[in-house]
């Protein structure tokens, strides 16, 4: 009889020599300390590879990587099947690479288009399947050059200019995903390994999870006119009724017509950061809660930009509903000490991270 439990999928992914194999291996263990059983989902490009299909004249690089993308998907479903039958209620799947690397690899266009023919969307794939969240491990190409190396992995041929065009096409990939982290070089490999362990924690919410957040009033600006590659996602955000200081919402997240949905409860710990617990919930499920509205909060729907610079993920939200009117630019830290580059095409007007009165909670109250 098949199991109808849910397990959570965190993808590893990053440009070549970017310490996925060691941080799939550390985080594993370090996450048993914790009660965790973690399995690993091998990554499905370099076993094909090493199997003897490589990418030879005469095969497209189209229906080479339909085939890895249809590998992929049939192997994390049969580790997600398998994982249920071990009786640990702590289970998480870290997949090494996703259904989302191969964007990379051939024209945007081409890509969506594939997806499209095996049965997916795009905001399926990316954001519905991989509920977890994403940590992209950049690669030792892009500030740590002088551990550059492809000793480890005989499927890897990359130069280091090859390498760092392949982590940022890879980034741009998951770009849009709204639990994307970048984890980069700015420290020495075991203090990558341990903001890769952190992260994580936060996803999994070990030992409670805290919501570190940063939140800029900015000057208002087209979305066009920013310099750099950004997905363009709506956002329509309920507020429950709740009998305690405990805040639910419902939210509605996607693009192209095709949406995920969110139940969210949060408390605040201290101005700045907030206690929070979150879980996709069905269309179904959306909808039945939505008549659970309270009638004192407006909906609150914008569109969310989101953008990397400098190894920072960006969402810069555009409210323009009446009474709401703003351009918000927030960033989610790792630590509450971590300093916030603030990207030159952005003016910021004023951090209002502790103003309460620019909260989505307040913005939303009639």
């Amino acid at each position: 009889m098949e199991k109808t439990e849910k397990i959570k999928k965190i993808v590893f992914t990053g440009g070549p020599c970017s310490g996925k194999t060691t941080g799939l291996s550390y985080v594993q263990e370090k996450l048993a300390d914790y009660g965790f059983q973690a399995f690993v989902v091998p990554e499905v490009a370099t076993d094909i590879i090493k199997s003897g299909f490589h990418l030879q004249k005469g095969i497209s690089p189209e229906n080479f990587q339909k085939s890895i993308l249809m590998h992929i998907l049939e192997r994390e479903n049969r580790w997600e099947e398998t994982a249920k039958y071990f009786p640990n209620q702590k289970k998480v799947l870290l997949c090494d690479r996703g259904a989302m690397d191969g964007m990379a690899y051939i024209a945007p266009e081409i890509f969506i288009e594939l997806v499209r023919d095996i049965g997916y969307g795009i905001v399926d794939l990316r954001d519905g399947r991989y509920d977890g969240g994403i940590i992209h491990l950049r690669t030792a190409a892009l500030g740590a050059e002088k551990f550059y190396t492809l000793i480890n992995n005989s499927a890897r041929k990359e130069t280091i200019e090859e390498a760092r065009a392949l982590d940022e096409k890879t980034l741009l990939a998951w770009n849009g995903h709204p639990k994307l982290r970048v984890i980069d070089n700015g420290t020495d490999f075991a203090g990558k390994m341990r903001r890769t362990l952190q992260t994580i924690c936060r996803f999994l919410e070990i030992p409670v999870p805290l919501e570190i957040e940063r939140k800029y009033l900015i000057r208002r600006m087209k979305p066009k006119d920013l310099p750099v590659a950004y997905q363009e996602i709506e956002i329509e955000q309920h507020y429950l009724k709740s009998d305690s200081e405990e805040e639910m919402r419902l939210r509605k997240r996607g693009q192209n017509e095709h949406f995920v949905y969110y139940l969210t409860s949060k408390r605040q710990s201290k101005p700045g950061v907030r206690i929070e617990t979150e879980r996709m919930i069905s269309r179904k499920e959306f909808d039945i809660l939505l008549k659970l509205k309270d009638p004192n909060f407006n909906p609150i729907i914008k569109k969310r930009y989101c953008f990397i610079w400098e190894n920072q993920y960006f969402e810069l939200d555009i409210i323009e509903r009446e009474p709401m009117n703003f351009h918000l630019l927030e960033i989610e830290l790792t630590e509450e000490q971590d300093s916030v580059k603030i990207p030159p095409f952005i003016k910021v007007l004023e951090d209002v991270t502790t103003k309460k009165d620019f909260s989505n909670y307040e913005l939303a109250r009639r």
